[in-house]
């Protein structure tokens, strides 16, 4: 994880304590970090966060820097289908688990969930599986029915895009959530679709 500390420490801000799933790491949570979060936002670069609209990711330059052209296809939540996504939070060690999101309409569809794996990597959710996800494109909020142990409804929204940062090298896009029940910051990175193997069994190391 040495190669990655450096940036590691402007994303602390976006940490949180697993809420009914929680691993026995004792590293510290996300509230001792909280307060860096603004900090974190502007690091991200010349594709520093903004807020997203329905209508398509915001960033400088609009559609071209931050849909397109760094792996969407249109804003939120059409932007899920696109590539797999890492969700967590980074502290004593990496809290992240892989998502893969399959739509059946315009505002419904299942999703697959795969711990990650790296040198300091736990599972974010602690639990892996399938199921199924809801959306709200007015809150973009993203609703998912957790698989067993977890067996809760984990509701985060999406509230900024950005350009990669570099804390995951082969990051497509970058983005800042809410954990919504337990009102703590999370980040999210969305990366090809050949990151992962086809059957979503394993991906690759997200910070190689």
């Amino acid at each position: 994880m040495g190669s990655h500390a450096g940036v590691k420490y402007a994303w602390l801000g976006f940490s949180i304590m697993v809420w009914a799933c929680a691993s026995n790491d004792t590293s510290s949570g996300p509230s001792s970090n909280a307060s860096n979060a603004s900090n974190a936002s502007s690091s991200a670069g010349t594709g520093a966060a903004t807020s997203s609209s329905s209508s398509g990711v915001a960033g400088e330059g609009g559609q071209g820097q931050g849909g397109e052209a760094q792996g969407g296809s249109g804003g939120f939540p059409s932007i899920l289908g696109d590539g797999v996504w890492l969700v967590g939070w980074s502290g004593g060690l990496d809290h992240f688990s892989w998502l893969r999101f399959s739509f059946l309409d315009q505002v419904s569809g299942s999703y697959d969930l795969i711990d990650a794996e790296c040198g300091a990597c736990v599972g974010f959710y602690m639990c892996e599986g399938s199921g199924n996800f809801t959306v709200d494109a007015a809150t973009q909020q993203l609703s998912i029915t957790l698989p067993p142990p977890c067996s809760e409804v984990s509701v985060l929204e999406f509230q900024s895009f950005m350009a990669p940062s570099g804390f995951f090298p082969n990051a497509l896009l970058e983005a800042q959530l809410l954990h919504v029940t337990t009102m703590s910051p999370l980040m999210a990175a969305q990366f090809a679709a050949t990151h992962c193997d086809p059957s979503f069994t394993s991906c690759a190391d997200p910070f190689l």
